[in-house]
């Protein structure tokens, strides 16, 4: 998870998530999740450290905080989930797919479909999520792609621009 660390990102979920998987298999997780951003907000983030040091989830979830820049960042890991209920799906894969990642997404409005027809799954509630952490609902396998072509892209919005003159 890359980005503010705020209440409304959905760590808090994830990291539920994280616990409630940890105790049905009652096995060693074989991922492992790291939150990097900036955070102003040391009760927040003092309550996510507290969660993850009381459920032991110090070996699997790394918190980091402070401005990374994404683009030496992203690329270090294989996904990136995006729990917000805010979030800008388009944005979200197009960062990724520039990055080679796969995304697992919330489904919080936005375009779920690209999503799941590009490099990356939807979930609708904390169940799915915990059946991808889980392997149980694979990721798209192959090459990430997508529907975007940022040239073309640039200049079809040059021409809604010459039109408006």
């Amino acid at each position: 998870m890359f980005g503010q660390i705020v209440r409304s990102k959905g760590h808090k979920e994830v990291l539920e998530t994280i616990v409630k998987l940890k105790e049905e298999t009652r096995l060693p997780l074989k991922f492992s999740l790291h939150i990097k951003g900036p955070s102003e907000d040391n009760v927040y983030l003092e309550e996510l450290k507290r969660f993850c040091k009381n459920h032991q989830l110090e070996e699997v979830v790394k918190i980091e905080t402070g401005f990374f820049d994404k683009e030496k960042v992203i690329p270090l890991y294989k996904k990136l989930i995006v729990a917000s209920a805010s979030e800008a799906f388009g944005r979200v894969i197009v960062e990724a797919n520039k990055a080679g990642l796969k995304v697992i997404v919330r489904n919080s409005g936005g375009a779920p479909e690209l999503v799941n027809e590009t490099n990356g799954l939807v979930y609708n509630h904390p169940g799915e999520l915990a059946k991808i952490l889980a392997g149980d609902m694979a990721l798209p396998g192959g090459k990430v792609c997508m529907n975007y072509e940022e040239d073309r892209e640039i200049a079809l919005l040059k021409n809604w621009l010459n039109e408006l003159v």
